[in-house]
């Protein structure tokens, strides 16, 4: 059912593993594996289970779940291994989302949910429970047993009790929120938890220069899981996840999830109409993407990839990152203009311009040792 797409990530996770034990230089996108070819395997998986199943099952909900989860460890990973190499990140999220494609071929009946109310829970088992909810029957047959579970395996995950009872208590409490029952009523909530998205980040960073601890980010991050609770994927998320992390001292583990923000915004339909750069179109659009955003993401890691080409110890290894911040440079200035602000680096135009001419100079150089090039 879904070979070809296990088979490609395992020979994706084998050169993660190789680029790692051999610590060969990494490419622009922080890894061995280009950006584009992880992007494209993710592509295909939603793709294969979307025709497989559809929209509308039960095994979708579960694969937007597992996919969440697989990038929660990989962030987490990231996280508390600043400064080593990032392969083992991805090689768990790929293993993580490798894992649920295979529990996917034992053929189970495919659980649709009820379009008629628009909610998840009305569900036609065809004579049979869904797996989630036999699992909750067993677990409310044995719910001390269950319970004293739950807090070994997220004591196991998280390293200390303490830390897994936080973690159940988190849980328990996503269960309080009132979904919105209508499409208009949802994106108003969301556009309101937007707004309080930004004044809580601003009110955390404003002033302030990395790295800040990860618990003065608390309230953002209730107010992120909010947003992603009520439209998972939601652009705010994936763009404040970003700066968070950011903002943790961790600009490079932040690029995956910056690349992932790219990715979506290809989709004009992302994006409301007549945005040309305005800062309010990025709140007035429930779905979170802006050409404002997507412009600072794109200045953001010209500035990111300029500096690791000023410390690569390879010339050749400095070009690649050289043209890679250009391309970014110019995306930027094409999407939204010039980001001046001096806490953002060089102005777009400015920075494009010296990375233009470090790439002839540096060009030069290289022909110079090397005549072959």
């Amino acid at each position: 059912m879904f070979d070809r797409q296990i088979d490609h990530a395992r020979n994706m996770i084998e050169r993660l593993q190789r680029c790692k034990d051999e610590a060969h230089e990494r490419l622009p996108t922080g890894v061995g594996v280009p950006d584009a070819e992880l992007s494209t395997w993710y592509t295909g998986v939603y793709e294969a289970i979307v025709e497989q199943f559809g929209k509308d099952s039960v095994q979708f909900e579960r694969f937007k779940d597992a996919n969440q989860n697989a990038n929660d460890f990989k962030n987490d990973w990231i996280r508390n291994h600043w400064g080593e190499s990032t392969e083992p990140a991805y090689i768990g999220y790929l293993q993580t989302v490798v894992a649920f494609l295979v529990s996917l071929q034992n053929d189970e009946p495919v659980t649709k949910i009820s379009m008629a109310t628009g909610e998840r829970g009305a569900v036609n088992t065809d004579g049979k429970a869904a797996l989630p909810e036999r699992i909750i029957q067993k677990l409310k047959q044995h719910a001390i047993v269950a319970f004293l579970i739950l807090v070994a395996t997220i004591t196991i995950a998280v390293g200390d009790f303490f830390g897994a009872l936080s973690k159940i208590r988190e849980f328990f409490s996503k269960q309080t929120d009132v979904r919105p029952t209508t499409v208009a009523e949802l994106q108003n909530v969301v556009r309101a938890t937007s707004i309080e998205l930004k004044q809580a980040f601003d009110s955390v960073t404003v002033g302030r220069t990395p790295p800040v601890p990860e618990r003065d980010f608390r309230q953002v991050r209730e107010l992120i899981a909010k947003i992603e609770r009520l439209d998972h994927g939601n652009g705010h998320v994936i763009y404040y996840q970003a700066f968070i992390t950011r903002w943790e001292n961790q600009r490079p583990a932040s690029h995956r999830v910056l690349f992932w923000y790219l990715e979506r915004a290809k989709d004009p339909n992302m994006f409301l109409p007549g945005d040309k750069g305005g800062a309010k179109f990025c709140f007035d659009n429930p779905l979170g993407f802006c050409k404002q955003r997507q412009g600072f993401i794109n200045h953001m890691l010209a500035v990111d990839f300029q500096q690791a080409a000023n410390e690569a110890k390879d010339p050749a290894v400095a070009l690649t990152w050289l043209k890679a911040a250009l391309e970014r440079a110019k995306a930027a200035i094409t999407v939204y203009g010039e980001f001046t602000d001096p806490g953002q680096g060089l102005p777009t135009k400015v920075l494009a311009e010296r990375l233009e001419r470090q790439i002839s100079d540096m060009e030069n150089a290289l022909k110079e040792t090397d005549p072959k090039q």
